[in-house]
């Protein structure tokens, strides 16, 4: 099992239009298991990466350090804490795997992680200028409702939530009308559910329910996408994908299908920035 996959099989959600992704529960307990922090996995971890530190380039582009602290909801590892704070943010860290948590704790004191519920955030209204959530929302098999609740609650007026999650690309969408994943009719949850790839234009028109005004929505992890769509060929990606070795040739090769795939809607995950605002007669209490 795929440590960032563990994942045995898809089905159609045919009301919702979104893919179940079944194999193993997201509780607390498995990411512990899987991130299985100790002193020298956090230490590791939390060094720069180009990847990483994008993000909080990223986020300057909305964000100055000056206008007030950014929370990272479902922080895991800590890695965008640490860089965040290497920008000049003062950057907070909420999860609720407790496990990991202590790890963080003890083995990085300088970051600031929480335990907690992103469910129910033990913070004060509008006490953050910022709100990354990265892979959360689609976890809950419930709906993402009181996370919004929250985000709403604890987002300054005019400050901004960056939130990515898996989605229904346009070659899953085009799967998806041809019949092509085993359909999904009942609404009970089912046993080993993990994920949804969700419609992203039903995220925004949520979001937009509690003060959310889109901003702009970029795709990404092209060869992640593909990953189980393409038959007998899947298992030739699946390699690529994971490759742990350091030739310059393959992960050359594996950057460019990442660009190529995303161009052709293969995209595993939409990343979307959200502007929080405040409309007058919409009804909402923030």
């Amino acid at each position: 099992m795929k440590y960032d996959n563990p994942v045995s099989r898809r089905m159609l959600d045919i009301k919702h239009n979104r893919l179940i992704y079944i194999g193993e529960n997201a509780t607390p307990e498995l990411w512990d298991s899987l991130w299985n922090l100790d002193k020298t996995t956090v230490q590791s971890g939390l060094q720069p990466s180009p990847g990483v530190d994008q993000l909080a380039h990223f986020t300057k582009r909305f964000l100055n350090p000056s206008e007030g602290p950014i929370l990272e909801g479902g922080c895991g590892k800590g890695q965008f804490v640490a860089s965040l704070q290497r920008a000049g943010f003062t950057a907070i860290g909420l999860d609720f795997a407790n496990e990991s948590v202590k790890a963080l704790n003890k083995h990085a004191p300088e970051l600031d992680i929480r335990f907690g519920d992103l469910r129910a955030i033990n913070m004060p209204n509008e006490s953050v200028a910022g709100f990354w959530s990265l892979g959360v929302i689609e976890h809950f098999w419930s709906g993402y409702e009181p996370l919004l609740t929250e985000m709403a609650r604890v987002v300054k007026n005019d400050g901004y939530l960056f939130c990515s999650f898996p989605y229904m690309n346009p070659l899953r969408r085009l799967k998806a009308r041809a019949g092509l994943y085993p359909k999904c009719e009942s609404q009970i949850e089912p046993s080993g559910f993990y994920q949804f790839a969700l419609d992203y234009r039903t995220v925004i028109r949520d979001f937009s329910k509690f003060g959310f005004q889109f901003i702009e929505a970029k795709s990404s992890s092209g060869l992640k996408g593909a990953l189980g769509e393409f038959g007998i060929f899947s298992s030739m990606l699946e390699r690529l994908y994971y490759y742990p070795g350091s030739s310059i040739c393959i992960r050359g090769i594996r950057k460019c299908l990442e660009t190529l795939f995303c161009a052709f809607g293969t995209g595993h995950s939409i990343q979307i920035v959200f502007r929080k605002v405040i409309r007058v007669g919409d009804g909402l209490n923030l």
